[in-house]
């Protein structure tokens, strides 16, 4: 329990006002240990309003009368299992992508969006040189394919070809030279320097009130950041759609300029089209 209040395991996070019930209980004795079956039933209660069909009841000191309390409990709960949602947690605040409902869950309507006035420099800069060196001006592009073609089979070249990219592509992105670069898709912000766990397509689903869950020292999920820099760009923006395949680990390393002129990264030849929210409110949700 001490580790799940620090925040060690990922995935659990446990409010103050829990822990402290929880360890009333275990200081309780044999009347704590009977508070604890029936919180255990009132869980059950709450899996089987959600739509579970089936838990797991696991412990060594759990028997068929310590079972049969918990299942009663979840029984006696079945019609006010979203009374039983609401007396663990309480408000957690911090971000939430999904509208907070009345009883305690979310909705499937996006929460409302705090209106950001100015377009961010960094997105509106990104964008605009994405528009013209890899997107919709023909120009530009053919240009670009050109010289990594040029540069692709000697190696000087291509080690330059590098380095401009690192330059251009660290100081505003901390770039790690992945070879296959997700920042169109992210709201230009770099999955590999910002998120723990290198999520391409969204949020894992485990950070606590808009934190990252895994990360040390402590800072707000690359997502929640993604999110809050394309509030700024469409009126109602979205996460990555379509999908972005599994990343192609053996391009580590190398110039992703080049991996996406000559199709060798996710945006390839049958891969998922490249598509970038344009600065302004009227964008489409992707």
């Amino acid at each position: 329990m001490r580790l799940a209040v620090a925040g060690g395991i990922p995935g659990l996070a446990l409010p103050p006002a829990e822990v402290a019930r929880i360890a009333a209980e275990h200081a309780d004795g044999e009347r704590g240990r009977g508070a604890a079956l029936r919180r255990a039933g009132r869980t059950v209660a709450v899996l089987r309003g959600l739509g579970y069909r089936g838990v797991l009841l696991s412990g060594g000191a759990i028997g068929p009368r310590e079972a049969a309390v918990i299942l009663d409990e979840a029984d006696r709960r079945r019609d006010d299992w979203e009374s039983a949602l609401l007396e663990p947690a309480g408000s957690r605040g911090g971000f939430y992508y999904f509208r907070a409902a009345a009883g305690g869950r979310n909705e499937d309507t996006r929460a409302a969006l705090t209106p950001r006035r100015r377009r961010h420099p960094t997105y509106l800069l990104s964008w605009a040189v994405d528009y013209l060196a890899f997107g919709s001006w023909p120009p530009f592009f053919r240009v670009l394919v050109r010289v990594c073609r040029f540069c692709d089979p000697r190696p000087f070249w291509r080690r330059l070809l590098w380095l401009v990219e690192l330059g251009a592509k660290y100081p505003l992105y901390r770039c790690r030279m992945c070879g296959d670069c997700t920042l169109y898709a992210c709201g230009f912000l770099c999955t590999e320097s910002g998120c723990p766990k290198r999520a391409v397509n969204g949020p894992c689903g485990g950070s606590d009130a808009g934190w990252c869950e895994v990360a040390r020292p402590r800072r707000r999920c690359h997502w929640v950041d993604v999110y809050d820099r394309l509030k700024g760009t469409t009126g109602a923006p979205g996460y990555v759609a379509p999908a972005i395949p599994p990343q192609d680990r053996s391009l580590a390393g190398t110039c992703s300029w080049i991996s996406f002129c000559l199709g060798r990264d996710h945006r390839g030849p049958g891969r998922a089209p490249r598509v970038a929210q344009r600065p302004g409110p009227e964008a489409p949700v992707r």
